[in-house]
């Protein structure tokens, strides 16, 4: 029991870098995979993978963790329903339980980052932050592509979830996709959300971090 208690009590100082890992690896594992064994699709577990380290990494108290979860353990028993019936509003709610839960945990992150505390876990839980409002705009931009086919121009005529976070992080870094045009309202609000907000977090977050350093540095 002692050991096992340990070990919570490590990944909980390091569960903001745990996070960042996974999500990192997530982006760069299904590619890979696609190309190593063609037709496997780890997208459903590698998405349960990372809401589960997200629901670990919050603190929000022991019934809202618990409410966390249990989103977290619904977004997986709808995908394995969708794998097993076919049903396709099982995959529509299954997405937007994972859109909620990430969003929580953003929240959180955010709020940790901007806490007194380890300034390595600080930075890790900003990057966390950062990188899972990707997934989290990624995941509206599939939603909305499903309900309302064309949104994302006419040279996009199908978006799975994973081009829908790749359109989503192309969007957060303001790069920009040449065949992604939003052609309607929704999907123009979104995108716009996303580039302003991604770059407004970026320069805030740094001129806080700097902050918080100086703090710490002349306190010293």
């Amino acid at each position: 029991m002692s050991r096992f208690r340990s070990l919570v009590a490590g990944y909980r100082r390091r569960r903001f870098g745990l996070l960042f890992v996974s999500l990192l690896l997530t982006l760069g594992l299904h590619p890979l995979v696609d190309l190593v064994l063609p037709g496997v699709d780890p997208t459903a577990w590698l998405f349960a993978l990372n809401l589960l380290a997200a629901v670990l990494s919050v603190e929000l108290g022991r019934v809202r963790t618990r409410a966390l979860v249990a989103v977290a353990l619904g977004f997986v028993v709808l995908r394995l329903a969708h794998s097993a019936l076919g049903v396709p509003v099982l995959l529509s709610l299954g997405q937007g339980l994972w859109m909620f839960a990430l969003g929580v945990t953003v929240v959180v992150a955010v709020e940790h980052a901007f806490r007194p505390g380890h300034p390595t876990e600080r930075l890790f839980a900003a990057l966390d932050a950062y990188l899972l409002g990707g997934f989290t705009f990624g995941a509206a931009f599939w939603l909305l592509e499903r309900h309302i086919p064309g949104s994302f121009g006419p040279a996009i005529t199908s978006l799975s979830p994973v081009q829908a976070i790749y359109v989503s992080f192309f969007t957060l870094t303001t790069l920009g996709l040449g065949n992604v045009i939003p052609a309607n309202g929704p999907a123009q609000g979104l995108m716009i959300l996303e580039a302003i907000g991604g770059q407004m977090y970026l320069a805030v977050l740094v001129a806080r971090l700097v902050s918080l350093y100086s703090s710490e540095d002349s306190k010293r």
